[in-house]
């Protein structure tokens, strides 16, 4: 079924009902604006948010934590848990190496529903410890949901049948990619973690990639180049996380460093096994007996693996 062009949607959004385009649903960064309405894909961190103040504090209430997380709050149909769990079973085809590392494609469930139930390897650690690994995790998550929604978009553009719709077509998983990272009003997911980790450079590389593509998707053409960067720089993202997991509190706090860098190690796993000796040199840094040692042959095998 052929669908308007998305140009021409464009066009018009932005001409006759300029208001609609800029204030009620269009979001943007830099050089890049949603064509699509991915308001409620923007909101979905806030359910991190909301999980974090329940668990970060004096007395954590875990239970609350457990069932947010499970059932969502801020994004229709949608939650933490269920993406995590193998989101509509294509994590597999998404993540293949991480999948096959972790021995199951629903990895990211296993370890959250640990240290919210504190179970499996949680089960004898402190609070403070399990909100660190979540710590990591969470926008972890969101890379990786950023990668699945990639997926989608080329999977839907080289279709037999391609579906350019704004609506649920290849365009709109390609906006998605920017919705999830970007986490509404650039807090509470990736954009947030990166530039505190001192990477802001990264997120205006991506978003100038986003940019470009989605130039080419309003044509309906698959941006081929534009979707490698942003493969690319959302493994890249990954590996500045973990790099920031890693170092912050290596000194005072190496526990919870590592912890924290367990988290991120759901994302960056994916970049780092495809360079087998990147992958050799972080795992012993995540080992629960790990020393200062095995962290900083880590952080330096991240360095040089993280484009200037």
């Amino acid at each position: 079924m052929r669908t308007l062009p998305a140009a021409i949607l464009a066009i018009f959004f932005a001409t006759v009902l300029p208001g609609a385009a800029k204030d009620e649903w269009a979001i943007g960064h830099g050089p890049f604006v949603t064509a699509a309405d991915v308001r409620d894909h923007n909101r979905a961190a806030l359910d991190w948010r909301d999980l974090k103040a329940l668990v970060d504090r004096a007395q954590p209430d875990w239970p609350a934590a457990l069932t947010l997380y499970a059932y969502g709050r801020h994004f229709k149909n949608h939650s933490l848990g269920i993406v995590a769990d193998d989101y509509n079973g294509r994590f597999g085809a998404v993540l293949p190496l991480s999948s096959r590392h972790f021995g199951t494609p629903s990895f990211q469930a296993l370890q959250w529903n640990a240290a919210l139930m504190r179970t499996s390897r949680f089960r004898r650690t402190s609070d403070a410890d399990r909100v660190a690994f979540l710590g990591g995790a969470a926008p972890a998550l969101m890379i990786n949901w950023a990668r699945y929604e990639l997926a989608e978009a080329e999977r839907k553009a080289k279709a037999a049948r391609p579906n350019w719709a704004l609506t649920n077509g290849s365009p709109k998983n390609w906006n998605e990619i920017f919705a999830f990272y970007y986490g509404p009003g650039g807090k509470d997911s990736v954009f947030e973690a990166v530039t505190e980790a001192g990477q802001g450079a990264l997120n205006e590389r991506l978003f100038a990639a986003l940019a470009e593509g989605q130039d080419a998707l309003v044509k309906q053409a698959w941006p081929a180049e534009a979707a490698r960067r942003t493969r690319d720089l959302l493994d890249q993202a990954s590996l500045v996380l973990l790099r920031h997991a890693l170092s912050s509190g290596l000194d005072t706090d190496p526990s919870k460093a590592r912890l924290r860098a367990s988290g991120a190690w759901m994302a960056a796993a994916e970049a780092a096994l495809a360079s087998p000796g990147l992958a050799a040199a972080i795992e012993p840094a995540l080992a629960e007996q790990a020393d200062a040692t095995a962290s900083r042959t880590a952080i330096e095998a991240l360095s040089r693996a993280i484009a200037p």
